[in-house]
């Protein structure tokens, strides 16, 4: 929901106001998603294999899809041409968000698998949503598409490391 609230409040430089900021955030299907699967969750409310199985398979192709769009949205001169933004947020992600997830780990205590997850989970690129995102809120979808591809790029290098900090 923050994601929409803020990537909503600056894609067109103005602020949308609380009712259109509510509506954006009532309409987004990732959210919704969110909500079904916390819903299902809590109930423990048994789901049919047969659902199940369908959803594996949607969301298999899915990361496939997210990818490809990501992909045909890359312009090469357009990212060359704005390399400070690009590698500020790979920066901030792939190197400061698993040092401070680190930091959190050891200040609320987590040891062994749980820190190993949390910092793994920081060290990951952007998720190729986030393009989705931008897009569908009026964003700058162009850098978030070369932002994406950087990252997975630099992340072969930089997601073994981490794994060798985290103590893998």
């Amino acid at each position: 929901m923050i994601n929409v609230v803020v990537v909503a409040h600056y894609a067109d430089g103005k602020s949308p106001g609380v009712r259109r900021l509510l509506k954006l955030v009532a309409q987004n299907p990732f959210i919704w998603s969110c909500l079904i699967g916390i819903v299902i969750n809590l109930s423990a409310m048994p789901v049919p294999a047969a659902i199940l199985d369908t959803m594996t398979l949607i969301s298999r192709g899915a990361l496939g899809l997210g990818l490809l769009t990501v992909g045909a949205a890359l312009k090469v001169n357009a990212a060359l041409a704005r390399k400070g933004p690009i590698l500020l947020a790979a920066t901030l992600k792939l190197l400061a968000m698993p040092a401070f997830m680190a930091l959190w780990a050891g200040v609320i205590g987590l040891d062994g698998l749980p820190r190993t997850i949390a910092i793994l989970c920081g060290a990951v690129p952007t998720a190729s949503t986030s393009y989705v995102l931008a897009r569908q809120l009026g964003g700058d979808s162009q850098l978030a598409a070369n932002i994406i591809t950087f990252q997975v790029l630099a992340a072969a290098l930089t997601l073994p490391v981490m794994i060798w900090l985290a103590g893998i």
